[in-house]
């Protein structure tokens, strides 16, 4: 799913085998969730299971109860998938209650200018790291603002923000799931 529009409503879908990114959304005031989408990325690299590109302007974007799982970038494209992918100059998301595992790279990745972000109650299971970000090319130092980290779980490092809650996230390889295998992922008691 490919859009640019604004209000954009993306719901309920279920989207495989793509060659680069299972949702695209770069359009104001949308709503992405509940949403399973995997097996993408299968020809690119760079980008992610959900993916946007951002500007100036703050999307007022949700991204909310998906499955984002089991991709990877081919081997000739050095691999790299990621959960949600806010590249360059992403601002204005509200992120939270998602899923995202089995991934060869960051489960949430921002790059170069972001602000207006919020993280929340997500859980990043076996992937490269929870969070990444690249700062820009060539010694370029874009900056970060208001990007709020709290009460996420993820089984690599990585938290990324300017206000990161290190008592509500949570870093540890050991499943807290009921059922990983069986896709239980209420936590074990």
């Amino acid at each position: 799913i490919r859009a640019n529009t604004p209000n954009m409503t993306i719901t309920n879908n279920t989207l495989y085998l793509a060659g680069r990114d299972g949702i695209y959304n770069s359009g104001v005031d949308g709503v992405i969730a509940y949403n399973d989408v995997y097996d993408v990325m299968r020809i690119n690299n760079d980008a992610g299971i959900f993916y946007t590109v951002g500007n100036a302007q703050n999307k007022n974007t949700v991204i909310h109860h998906n499955w984002f799982h089991d991709s990877a970038g081919p081997a000739y494209a050095d691999g790299r998938a990621a959960g949600i992918y806010l590249d360059n100059h992403s601002k204005g998301y509200l992120v939270h209650h998602n899923m995202i595992w089995n991934i060869t790279w960051s489960g949430i990745q921002i790059n170069w200018d972001n602000w207006n972000i919020d993280i929340y109650n997500n859980t990043i299971f076996e992937s490269e790291s929870a969070m990444g970000r690249w700062a820009g090319p060539n010694g370029t130092n874009y900056t970060i603002d208001d990007i709020v980290i709290e009460n996420n779980y993820a089984s690599k490092e990585d938290w990324i923000g300017t206000d990161v809650s290190f008592t509500t996230n949570h870093i540890s390889e050991t499943s807290p799931f009921i059922s990983f295998d069986d896709r239980d992922f209420r936590p074990n008691p």
